[in-house]
């Protein structure tokens, strides 16, 4: 494959796992206050371990596609290795779409728990 062809599809990867991210971070900020008033709680320290660690190091998974797009560019410059490539894009992908999963599930979680719909 054309190395036009890697960066355009390393691209399209990175700004789909970057967008995940961003789109996480904020729907996490604004639904834990819509959550904390629907169901009456006044603090969040009452919330779900999982839904507090994403609240709190939600811009942290911004790290991970930098690492893949690193990755990917020192695999099509140095290394030429397809497998290696497919890994760094494969990566990408995989991560957008289970930390999206993974954010609408620590949203959800405390109105799962409290049963309180």
């Amino acid at each position: 494959m054309e190395p036009l062809a890697l960066y355009v599809r390393l691209l399209l990867a990175t700004v789909a796992a970057i967008a995940s991210s961003l789109f996480v971070a904020a729907y996490t900020s604004i639904s834990m206050d819509v959550v904390r008033v629907r169901l009456g709680l006044r603090s969040f320290e009452t919330f779900p371990q999982v839904t507090q660690f994403l609240a709190s190091c939600g811009l942290y998974s911004l790290i991970v596609p930098v690492c893949f797009v690193v990755l990917g560019v020192c695999v099509i410059h140095r290394w030429k290795n397809k497998a290696a490539f497919e890994f760094a894009v494969g990566g990408q992908w995989l991560f957008a779409f289970l930390w999206l999963l993974y954010g609408l599930f620590a949203c959800l979680a405390p109105e799962i728990l409290t049963n309180k719909y």
